[in-house]
């Protein structure tokens, strides 16, 4: 295989079945199906987890979510697919780092990097130290865990440290952002950052605890948190709002009369109808909808909009000097909870008039028998819309001729509500772990490939692709001339903070016939462990009825030995690589 130009495009939060055509909804990417139609379509790709930040490891690292540490820890003790790359002689980019959690291995193997959001020490409080306070609150935290306490509120102060130095002398890593942002106040906040991080160097153990104990009233959470709020002028965002005040009214009773007439409320078990009907109600009355254009708020989601995160992108393009080939991995949130339809951080009211008549059009053209999230349906045309964008660029640029195009998700979409799901933010269901991969370039003849994959088998298929070895430690495998697993995996703690440790995990295997979910804790035996979920795919196709209580287990023998056996191997490289033995 020749060594391309790799483009690596991550969509968050895309379900398959929303992508394409069916006969409750429209073509909502109409562009990617023509990749489709030219490259390689694969129907059967599930992610491990329902969140990104347990399926990146996967889909970057190519092995299992909770091996070589999990992620607690970000993607320590993995090879990411940049860090291959960059190793065989490619120049590899992403401006859309987003360094939190463990800031140090979020992104490794960059030789060409720029962060697209401000560092934010409330993403460390919610996804991890919140969960450690409770813990030190009820005398449950030992000094191993506290030890771990230590070592990510380390990491996070010395970045921390990091990003206010790149926005005070103005770094290159900041220069895609750096316009958003407004830096009042940043030598007195710079100021305040030493002062602390000389407190926990002084006394490491008692400031951990101290922060445990204090919460939010810590003197950390009065250190300003810088975003991008000054994405547009607030005379363009009011001419914003009138203008196309109408289409948004016409999305939001489109959707209430369509899903109050087709989509269908199916009351399960009495313990599941408080958040079926929760669900319900979020379907029909899509409250978030008018913030959508909001002159009030000026943020809309954190990071660039996908039409600006692409023009940087393709900005670099021009300026590139290297001869080597090329590396890109753009991740992009505009689909995800909550979606953006349009691109929100341009006074280019010609684009916006455009990116609004394809809403409308779409909305002129619903099914009678509609039912789901327009909202969400409207930002994959969107981001369908911005992909076309992108390839009309490389061609006019003349940049297709040595390119391969890859396109995907880390997960489904949570928030479909078709079908309604009494937990539909992390559950086991199709539509959170079903999702597109298109692989595109001139030289690849056309193929649908229905075989079950997992993520984890993506990076060994772009490296494949361009004669690179495949990593040892990798556990996934190309997908290219194979036929495909006999199942897929489903491995990941159910939201909240991934201390294995701490925490029991969700382990189970989707095939033909049977999801089938154990709930386990890694420090026991697989027989401890109890069902968390049984569908029979061939009679329940939206898994609607969780036979786990009623199931004869003789019947799905043959995968509770698979998960047996999958549990086995996960124990085994927990033992190996577990955080708290370093």
């Amino acid at each position: 295989m020749t060594k391309k130009n790799t483009i690596f495009i991550v969509i968050d939060s895309l379900y398959y079945e929303r992508t394409i055509k069916n006969d409750y909804h429209n073509a909502t990417m109409p562009f990617l199906d023509k990749l489709r139609c030219e490259g390689i379509d694969f129907t059967n790709m599930y992610s491990e987890a329902p969140y990104t930040e347990a399926a990146l490891v996967s889909l970057l690292c190519g092995v299992d979510t909770m091996k070589k540490g999990g992620y607690l820890l970000k993607l320590k003790g993995k090879e990411t697919i940049m860090e291959t790359f960059k190793n065989n002689g490619y120049e590899t980019f992403c401006n859309c780092v987003q360094p939190i959690v463990y800031p140090s291995h979020s992104y490794q193997g960059l030789t060409d990097e720029y962060y697209n959001i401000c560092y934010n020490f409330e993403s460390l409080w919610s996804y991890r130290l919140d969960f450690y306070s409770k813990k030190y609150k009820n005398n449950e935290l030992d000094e191993k865990n506290l030890k771990i306490v230590i070592l990510l509120l380390e990491d996070n102060l010395l970045f921390w440290r990091k990003f206010f130095k790149a926005l005070k002398t103005k770094d290159k890593v900041v220069s895609f952002i750096l316009p958003y942002i407004d830096l009042v106040g940043l030598d007195d906040n710079i100021k305040l950052l030493e002062g602390e991080y000389k407190k926990f160097k002084d006394d490491k153990l008692n400031y951990v605890k101290d922060l445990l104990s204090k919460g939010r009233e810590h003197e950390l959470f009065k250190i300003k948190t810088y975003e991008l709020s000054e994405k547009m002028s607030l005379d363009n965002m009011k001419k914003l709002y009138y203008r196309y005040k109408k289409i948004i009214r016409k999305m939001f009773f489109k959707n209430m009369k369509y899903n109050l007439l087709n989509n269908k409320l199916v009351l399960t078990p009495k313990s599941e109808k408080k958040g079926l009907l929760k669900a319900y109600f979020n379907a029909i009355y899509n409250r978030f909808l008018y913030q959508k254009i909001d002159y009030h708020d000026n943020v809309k989601k954190a990071a660039p909009s996908m039409d600006r995160t692409f023009k940087h992108f393709e900005s670099w393009l021009l300026s590139r000097k290297s001869n080597k080939p090329y590396f890109a991995y753009i991740h992009l949130d505009d689909c995800h909870r909550g979606e953006m339809f349009y691109t929100y951080d341009t006074d280019d009211f010609e684009m916006l008039d455009e990116e609004f008549k394809s809403i409308d059009d779409y909305l002129n053209k619903l099914p009678k028998n509609y039912r789901g999230s327009i909202s969400y349906d409207v930002s994959l045309r969107y981001a369908d819309n911005c992909l076309k964008k992108l390839y009309t660029f490389l061609e006019e640029k003349k940049m297709l001729e040595n390119v391969t195009i890859a396109i995907c998700a880390d997960h489904g979409s949570s928030y479909t509500f078709d079908p309604y799901r009494s937990n539909y933010v992390n559950n086991v269901h199709r539509e959170n772990y079903n999702m597109p991969f298109v692989i595109w370039n001139k030289d690849l003849v056309h193929q649908t490939n229905k075989y079950f994959h997992n993520t984890k088998d993506i990076p060994a298929t772009l490296l494949e692709l361009n004669g690179i070895e495949i990593p040892q430690e990798y556990d996934g495998i190309s997908t290219l001339g194979n036929n495909g697993r006999d199942y897929v995996i489903i491995e990941n703690v159910n939201g909240g903070c991934p201390d294995y440790n701490l925490r029991d995990i969700l382990l189970g295997i989707r095939n033909k016939r049977y999801l089938v979910v154990m709930n386990l804790n890694i420090h026991k035996s697989f027989d401890e462990g109890s069902i968390y979920a049984v569908y029979d795919l061939m009679v329940d196709k939206d898994e609607l009825y969780n036979l786990k209580d009623t199931i004869d287990k003789n019947i799905i023998s043959k995968e509770l030995s698979i998960i047996k056996k999958e549990f086995e191997i996960l124990q085994e490289d927990i033992n190996m690589n577990n955080y708290l033995n370093e």
